[in-house]
């Protein structure tokens, strides 16, 4: 599947969908059609957001022909697709099943990898549930996925780098639960070794979410800060769900530094933006 950096967008692989439906049904028709529409589902969430209904509309289609086809290869990749669908559109217990599911084939294919993806996914499911606890111990349980080999693997599935993500969240996770310190040194572990890994989307992700989870680990000056970075690098690439998370931290900083009124009118830009990719996770949050 495709990187997040490289800027290819949606329209080049609906085309190819328009082109095949032109042709005869087979087995060769439908691998082909899986193969677009994989593509497809991931240039949708960079472009319009994890939680836009074409995405969710076309992983299910994907999944839907994997399963057809027998096709178990891409099985993890595509309930990783529709888990980042579920979770980001508020649909927390539908969201658990598919982590629980990529858990299960993982552990079937003795998949070291996909165990450890779906240890993550599931820990978030279970954040956002408001287990933190639970949450703690499945994100603890993934310091390996910063093995080079298995970061090859998820480079062709995730959108965000996972490791980077653990650290995100098991750094929120241990401020929630009252352990401060050891949070705020998961959060800029996370920051850091974004910087250094080099890819635009996860640092992206990483800068995007400051204000989401960080008020009691960072300053409102620093969380600006980073706001504005997420924001000037979200409008540079085109990441619209990372810029409207930035507007909204860059809002909320701004309110703590007693700049209401233009506080408020960013974090509801914000908002608005978000609602408008599909997704509502985070406004609770705010």
């Amino acid at each position: 599947m495709l990187k997040a950096d490289t800027g290819v967008k949606p329209a080049r692989w609906q085309r190819g969908l328009d082109l095949l439906a032109s042709l005869p049904d087979a087995d060769w028709h439908r691998q082909q059609e899986l193969d677009l529409r994989m593509a497809l589902g991931r240039a949708l969430f960079a472009t319009k957001g994890y939680a836009a209904p074409a995405a969710g509309e076309t992983l299910a289609r994907a999944r839907a022909l994997a399963e057809q086809l027998d096709r178990s290869d891409c099985l993890g990749p595509l309930l990783y697709g529709q888990w980042l669908f579920h979770v980001n559109r508020l649909e927390l217990k539908l969201a658990l099943s598919f982590a629980e599911r990529l858990e299960r084939i993982g552990e079937a294919h003795d998949d070291d990898g996909l165990l450890l993806l779906g240890h993550l996914v599931h820990g978030i499911s279970r954040m956002n549930l408001g287990d933190f606890v639970a949450a703690r111990v499945l994100f603890e349980r993934c310091h390996r996925l910063d093995d080079p080999a298995h970061r090859a693997v998820y480079a062709e599935i995730a959108m965000a780098d996972p490791h980077h993500q653990m650290l995100k969240f098991l750094g929120s996770t241990l401020t929630w639960l009252g352990y401060i310190d050891q949070g705020r040194a998961r959060l800029n572990q996370a920051l850091k070794d974004a910087r250094q890994h080099g890819h635009l989307y996860t640092l992206a992700f990483v800068l995007s979410y400051e204000g989401w989870f960080e008020s009691a680990t960072r300053s409102p000056q620093e969380i600006q800060r980073h706001a504005e970075e997420a924001v000037a690098l979200s409008t540079e690439h085109d990441f619209p769900l990372m810029l409207a998370h930035g507007i909204v931290t860059r809002g909320w900083a701004l309110t703590a530094l007693e700049q209401a009124h233009e506080g408020l009118a960013l974090i509801t830009k914000g908002l608005s933006m978000n609602r408008a990719t599909g997704a509502v996770v985070h406004h609770r949050c705010s």
